[in-house]
């Protein structure tokens, strides 16, 4: 299995379009699991943090963080500079770790261009965050799985049958995260128990790899 670490600018493709990204997962899913946590970078993106990549300025929007099987990648370009590096791991905890009531839906997530672990299918979510992108309405969101035999890892959170209206005992996966349009979100299932915040906070953190804040 390639390595990969934190910081790494990577080439990647997606529907045969090469894209640059940044792996932000934390360094120990990076050297086990099959999957990078990313978050991408665009030559005309809207995004206020910049990297460079083969001497252009990128722009970095955290709302454009996602999953991506490691056969994705085709090319390791390099490491983004300390400083730039800084300024995304706050962004990401500016954007996504204040405290907040956070929801349970049911996604309809499709089938299209899967590759390798990417998880994907109908199912319940935990929605994250809700944006603009791109004039769209869009989702951040965690995917869930009730598969009984599936690997507890620290970035995994146990949600037991009729938390937050859940219908059967589930496990939120923090390290299979997807954008995904609010047009794709089916219905509400019920919100996440404020009791849980704590956990949900820290098992995101230690996905992408930056420190939770104090609450």
């Amino acid at each position: 299995m390639r390595r990969f670490k934190r910081g790494q600018i990577v080439k990647f493709l997606q529907s045969d379009t090469a894209r640059y990204a940044i792996v932000i997962q934390n360094n120990t899913g990076n050297r086990f699991a099959p999957t990078l946590v990313v978050v991408e970078c665009e030559a005309m993106g809207v995004g206020k943090e910049k990297v460079t990549v083969n001497k252009k300025v990128y722009s970095v929007d955290c709302h454009k963080l996602f999953t991506i099987d490691k056969s994705r990648v085709k090319k390791i370009i390099t490491m983004v500079d300390s400083k730039e590096m800084k300024s995304i791991n706050q962004a990401i905890v500016d954007t996504y770790m204040q405290p907040k009531m956070r929801r349970f839906v049911f996604a309809k997530l499709g089938h299209e261009d899967l590759l390798g672990s990417e998880q994907t299918k109908d199912r319940p979510v935990l929605l994250l965050e809700e944006f603009e992108k791109d004039g769209q309405e869009a989702a951040l969101v965690a995917l869930m799985t009730s598969k009984k035999n599936k690997n507890k890892l620290d970035t995994h959170i146990v949600f037991e049958k009729g938390e937050g209206g859940l219908e059967e005992k589930s496990v939120c996966m923090f390290e299979q995260i997807k954008l995904i349009s609010k047009k794709q979100i089916v219905r509400e299932i019920g919100v996440c128990p404020m009791q849980r915040m704590q956990q949900t906070m820290r098992a995101f953190a230690v996905s992408v790899g930056v420190k939770k804040p104090a609450v």
